[in-house]
Parts: C-alpha cells; sequence; structure tokens
C-alpha cells in the first residue's frame, strides 16, 4: 500500500485521493466514523480520537496520524486500551525499540 501526503488536508492512497479521516485496516480504506466520538468534543476543543470509534485493533501497527500540528487529540483511555491489546498479545508494537506511544501518536 502506497500513501502520500498531498496537501494540507490531502492524502493519497493507492492512487486514490481522500480530504476526510480516513481508516485503513487490511488493505481496506474507510472513512474514520467520528460520531462515536463527538460527545468528548466540548471537552478537547476537536473530536478527539477515542475508544468509542471502531479502531483496528487486529493490525499489527497502529499508526494515527494527528493532522496540522499535531490538532488530533488521542483520548488516554485510547492509549489505555491500545496499552491492553498490547499486553494481551493482540497488537504488538511494531517499532520495538519505541513506546506504545510514539508507535499510537504519528
Amino acid at each position: 500500500m502506497d500513501a502520500k501526503l498531498i496537501s494540507f488536508g490531502l492524502v493519497e492512497i493507492d492512487g486514490r485521493r481522500f480530504d476526510r479521516d480516513v481508516v485503513v485496516e487490511a488493505g481496506h480504506v474507510r472513512r474514520r466514523k467520528k460520531k462515536p466520538s463527538k460527545t468528548y468534543r466540548d471537552r478537547y476543543g476537536h473530536t478527539p480520537l477515542s475508544p468509542d470509534e471502531k479502531i483496528p485493533w487486529s493490525a499489527s501497527v497502529l499508526i494515527v496520524g494527528t493532522g496540522a500540528n499535531g490538532q488530533l487529540p488521542i483520548m488516554p483511555e485510547l492509549y489505555q486500551e491500545a496499552q491492553a491489546a498490547e499486553d494481551a498479545g493482540t497488537v504488538t508494537n511494531g517499532a520495538a525499540e519505541e513506546p506504545l506511544e510514539a508507535v499510537v501518536a504519528m
């Protein structure tokens, strides 16, 4: 899979351009469904990534693009869920020398 940033707010994945948040799972690209996280918007000033969303824990590595200047908040509960999944062997830290936080928030 080939992914690249074209310009602010525009990413190209395998020749298809997206101007929305997307999730890539098992080679399929889908739009990020933010609705489950919207209830936290007032707390963060932006719709955060929360454990209420469908997170692709089946992936061996989870990479989250946090947008321009890191504007996408990631809830602490999501980090806790990621750590629990890693501890249970459901996901692994693909960057062996980096803490899980470095892999989750890119």
